[in-house]
């Protein structure tokens, strides 16, 4: 396979009638001669540097550096360029597209740090997992910013996509009730933008899910509605759509539109059928997550005041939890513990009574909350539908 011209390297020269003007103003000969005498009177000639940009042949480690002092490149022109030499020499070796990128944007580093998050998390560390998950921020940030060319910069929004998903996940959670609103506002900008440059619309659903709960914590209830019925347009995880027909099940019932909440409530019901299916196994859709899904459909029948169906969802929760999540780690074990909790005190909230005698579990839950970062049920009194029902 023979060389190509880079596209990064044409940034830096124009063609004026049948003359090639370099960034810094020097001709092709001009600049050819100031590179042989740095590289020792050798190596490069007119016609060496024509061939190069004709895609007839390419610089060698040395003259790339040569090129970037003498057109005095910026330090991440010149990373540019070397990532765009290493991509071209890595393709021509016949490796794959995933297995490049991963060598050349560090993506398996990145998918390592997701899944030490997503470990964090589920051992209850949140204060790990918001470290790690801000460090992977920061990182796709910086490259971000130091990328030119737009294939690399569609990989890696890609990949700030995913890593900002779970990041908006850990700040609900953990990040104080005070600075959630400020925070997601943000991620849902973020991904509205990586929309548009990946051209992945389900990131679109994501910035309107976001936006869905952000209206939902300041009690603008038809306002939640008009955002998830947008989201759920670009959506295709049955456990996010899940999350939203929770929400909306839930504001329905606080706008006092009970019929709306039962057709919601329905379709909730049929999801919980496809995700207990064959197709949704344990190791796609784990217990854990089980648990929350009878949780969530638990709150939805609460908040419209139908206990039978609320105390069934609730048992099936406590169910999986005491067979399945209260002994062992690695589980969101205390996690479970302190939804479950929350539920039966939204329970008494509603029916004047814990469906089940947990009182005894008031002061634990305070202390897991606390030791674990849980800040999201460290919120009282008038705060109650902002923090406890998603």
């Amino acid at each position: 396979m023979k060389p190509k011209p880079s596209l990064e390297l044409q940034k830096f020269y124009t063609r004026k009638a049948n003359r090639i003007v370099f960034s810094n103003g020097m001709s092709l000969n001009q600049l050819a001669l100031e590179m042989w005498e740095r590289l020792g009177f050798h190596d490069i000639d007119p016609s060496v540097l024509s061939r190069v940009l004709k895609g007839e042949r390419r610089f060698t480690p040395q003259q790339l550096e040569t090129l970037a002092q003498v057109l005095n490149l910026s330090s991440s022109e010149y990373i540019n360029l070397q990532l765009d030499y290493c991509r071209e020499i890595l393709s021509e070796t016949g490796l794959k597209e995933n297995l490049i990128d991963s060598l050349i944007y560090q993506t398996e580093y990145i998918e390592q740090g997701l899944k030490k998050t997503e470990e964090a998390r589920s051992y209850d560390s949140q204060s790990l997992a918001y470290l790690w998950i801000t460090a992977l921020d920061n990182l796709l940030k910086s490259k971000i910013d130091t990328s030119t060319d737009r294939k690399s910069k569609i990989k890696l929004y890609s990949l700030w996509g995913q890593v900002l998903r779970k990041k908006a996940w850990i700040i609900l959670e953990y990040i104080p009730e005070s600075q959630v609103i400020p925070e997601i506002s943000k991620i849902t900008v973020l991904f509205e933008k990586i929309a548009e440059i990946t051209g992945d619309l389900q990131f679109r659903g994501y910035a309107q899910s976001y936006m869905g709960s952000i209206a939902f914590r300041q009690k603008k209830y038809r306002e939640s509605l008009d955002h998830d019925a947008v989201a759920l347009r670009f959506l295709q995880d049955h456990r996010i759509i899940l999350n939203i027909l929770n929400r909306t099940a839930i504001n329905y019932s606080l706008l006092g539109e009970v019929d709306q909440t039962r057709v919601i409530e329905d379709q909730m019901e049929k999801h919980i059928s496809l995700l207990n299916s064959d197709d949704y196994a344990t190791p796609h859709f784990p217990l854990y997550e089980h648990l929350l899904l009878h949780r969530r459909i638990a709150t939805a029948y609460i908040i419209s005041k139908n206990a039978p169906l609320a105390q069934n969802h609730l048992d099936q929760g406590w169910k999986i939890y005491n067979r399945h999540l209260a002994v062992g780690e690695g589980n969101f074990k205390y996690r479970s513990k302190i939804v479950l909790y929350h539920t039966e005190d939204l329970f008494r909230h509603y029916f004047g009574a814990y469906h089940r005698h947990y009182d005894k579990l008031q002061a634990e839950v305070k202390t897991l909350v606390d030791l674990c970062g849980y800040n999201q049920y460290a919120v009282e009194g008038n705060h109650f539908l902002n923090s406890k029902l998603l």
